[in-house]
């Protein structure tokens, strides 16, 4: 059943969160009319696999010999397996891209409920149900939902020996601790230049744990690593998160807030003092993220 939400605009940075906008869409379509972020997998030509079963989907996506590949996934719903390589989570190879149909982002479901907390469990603590970041890594027109038991349905911590640029466009995530977590894990990515994309995207219904639509953090020592965050006409609504703040009485717009982190004192006075007036409409927003961790609920 379509769901009906808002348009939202988020810009995450060091000093700057702004969320603007909002009417009733469906995330079948796009979000929003305004024109998709690239994606950075679509700027080189890449070897197109047709995927149509779970077992296929494995396959596939733990073959190194893809890489490079854009691997397109039949309309289905394909359950995660813990008897799978890397606990049944599904790891992209370098610049490999996942996409479903286009045009109705639930007609492919990735779906994590069956994956116990051991699935997750990696050198710097849990991870989430599909990981992306080696090299030019894309998720589009797809759901991923259900990994309740990690930590995000979608993660951005695979590191590799290139630069890391991640695209997530028209994607559904729900039912998890965090519906899409950007991040830099660990001494490992110390330094790391991680440069992130995410457009018409809507993150729901993640209650358990801390129950984030999104976040973007450097932590656990991933000492100078920075995130490059993009977001455009993205929707996150009905997490956990909002109704915490509203009890703690915590400083917050209406759509966003921070989730700890040595912030800079100019954070919180370019909040106060614009928060409730960076509500706009068409264009697209960049930020670095240098230190703080940011979480965009509602």
């Amino acid at each position: 059943m379509p769901f009906a939400f808002r348009r939202s605009r988020f810009v995450a940075a060091a000093v700057t969160l702004a969320a603007c906008g909002r009417d009733s869409v469906n995330p079948a379509g796009p979000v929003d009319h305004a024109p998709a972020i690239p994606s950075a997998a679509s700027l080189v030509v890449q070897p197109t696999i047709t995927v149509s079963s779970t077992p296929e989907l494995y396959a596939k996506v733990n073959d190194v010999a893809n890489r490079g590949a854009r691997l397109v996934l039949m309309p289905h719903t394909y359950t995660l397996d813990p008897t799978q390589p890397n606990g049944g989570r599904l790891e992209l190879q370098q610049d490999m891209s996942l996409q479903g149909v286009v045009g109705n982002a639930q007609a492919v479901m990735i779906d994590a409920s069956r994956l116990p907390a051991t699935s997750y469990a990696i050198q710097d603590g849990a991870t989430g149900a599909v990981r992306v970041g080696r090299g030019a890594n894309s998720l589009e027109w797809i759901t991923v939902s259900g990994a309740a038991n990690g930590a995000a349905n979608i993660e951005t911590d695979l590191i590799s020996s290139v630069p890391s640029r991640v695209t997530i466009s028209h994607v559904i995530a729900s039912g998890s601790p965090r519906g899409i977590d950007v991040r830099n894990l660990g001494a490992s990515s110390a330094g790391r230049v991680l440069v992130v994309n995410i457009s018409n995207t809507e993150s729901f219904g993640n209650v358990t744990g801390n129950g984030q639509g999104l976040r973007a953090v450097n932590t656990n020592g991933a000492t100078g690593a920075v995130i490059r965050l993009t977001l455009q006409a993205n929707n996150f609504h009905g997490n956990r998160r909002r109704a915490v703040r509203e009890q703690q009485h915590q400083l917050r717009d209406r759509l966003g807030y921070v989730d700890g982190g040595p912030l800079r004192p100019e954070w919180h006075r370019a909040r106060t003092r614009r928060g409730s007036e960076q509500r706009h409409h068409g264009s697209i927003q960049r930020r670095e993220l240098l230190g703080a961790a940011i979480d965009v609920s509602e």
